[in-house]
């Protein structure tokens, strides 16, 4: 979730950024986060509430003339808690006045590099506690095997060891250790 970059009117000093750079650090975060490549990028001040369906409707096959069975189906709500995050980054007048590159883009990709690790970073391992909350906290358990033990068999397991509807959209995410062995690994016979 991301809030706006300003603070108060123009006429108090509250322009922190211009509105072109806010514009172009959103769109290369955009670029450069893992995450928010995977996941819908939501901008919003406010908390939302997301319905999700706990209890799904089951059908069956009927006999001709026979009578259709009763079925339904349940919601409940999920919160999405908006969580803000940043910092102020202290450049010196000297150098505004004296630097011989180009400063903004300096300042630009700093910005976006310090705020994708914080993202990421919490959207894989947040607690909840004033940070999102990560996927690893209620991720089921799909395959055990470190990074020294991992076989093709086990990747394979994983993929079809997700419901038939999640197989397509999904994604791996894994730590680096985990990636280079997957890509050492040699076929034999």
């Amino acid at each position: 979730e991301m809030r706006d970059l300003f603070k108060a009117e123009d006429t108090k000093g509250g322009y922190l950024a211009p509105e072109e750079f806010e514009t172009t650090l959103l769109r290369e975060l955009g670029k450069v986060s893992v995450m928010r490549q995977l996941a819908t990028v939501v901008h919003s001040s406010t908390d939302r509430r997301i319905p999700m369906v706990v209890d799904r409707p089951e059908f069956s096959y009927i006999a001709e003339k026979g009578t259709y069975g009763k079925t339904g189906m349940s919601f409940d709500v999920q919160h999405m808690a908006s969580f803000k995050a940043g910092g102020i980054i202290l450049v010196s007048e000297e150098l505004l006045q004296d630097a011989y590159f180009n400063l903004e883009t300096e300042i630009r990709s700093q910005f976006v590099e310090a705020q994708s690790e914080l993202e990421e970073a919490s959207f894989i391992n947040g607690d909840g506690v004033e940070k999102p909350r990560g996927i690893l906290l209620d991720a089921q358990k799909g395959a055990d095997a470190t990074a020294s033990g991992l076989t093709a068999d086990n990747l394979i397991d994983l993929f079809y060891g997700l419901k038939r509807g999640y197989r397509q959209r999904g994604t791996f995410l894994m730590h680096d250790t985990s990636i280079k062995a997957i890509r050492k690994m040699k076929r034999t016979g």
